[in-house]
């Protein structure tokens, strides 16, 4: 009887020790994947596309041609309004040439303005395509993303800008 009694109390020990610790590793987690967590909470429903590029000639001709993007940061300042910064790069031999772009950009759903330093550029978003999908004895209906590209002057070249759009 004793014997059986003692298990009992090493059992309980046991399930309230590995919730205690499983609480632990929940805020470790939590904390380690913080920055994700409010990426994946926020309304942010643009993305920009790895198939963006640049064109830059600055002078000296060294450095011309074609740029890839290698990291770019969409911040959202206020309701409608974003920043962002594209990060380019070119490769030419052992060298590495980089630019940097920014952009303010405004979007309320429908209508894309970016500010630009020779002016304001404003286009219209297509609205997402529609196509249904038979499965079966039924249809699917999928909304299909709509990407988009724009042209944008840049100093010292264009930025061809492709957006995915939520």
């Amino acid at each position: 009887m004793v014997k059986r009694s003692s298990n009992k109390v090493f059992i309980l020990f046991l399930l309230t020790y590995s919730l205690v610790f499983a609480g632990d590793i929940r805020d470790i987690l939590n904390s380690y994947f913080k920055e994700e967590r409010e990426q994946s909470y926020s309304d942010n429903r643009v993305l920009v596309l790895s198939k963006t590029y640049a064109e830059f000639n600055p002078i000296g001709g060294f450095a011309d041609g074609r740029y890839k993007l290698i990291n770019y940061r969409l911040e959202k300042i206020e309701p409608n309004i974003y920043f962002l910064e594209l990060d380019f790069q070119k490769k030419k031999g052992s060298f590495r040439f980089n630019q940097k772009v920014q952009y303010y950009i405004w979007y309320d759903g429908n209508v894309i303005a970016f500010k630009t330093y020779k002016g304001k550029y404003k286009y219209y978003v297509p609205k997402p395509s529609k196509k249904v999908i038979k499965r079966g004895n039924g249809y699917i209906i999928r909304e299909e993303p709509t990407v988009f590209n724009v042209v944008l002057p840049a100093r010292g070249g264009k930025v061809y800008l492709y957006l995915l759009f939520r």
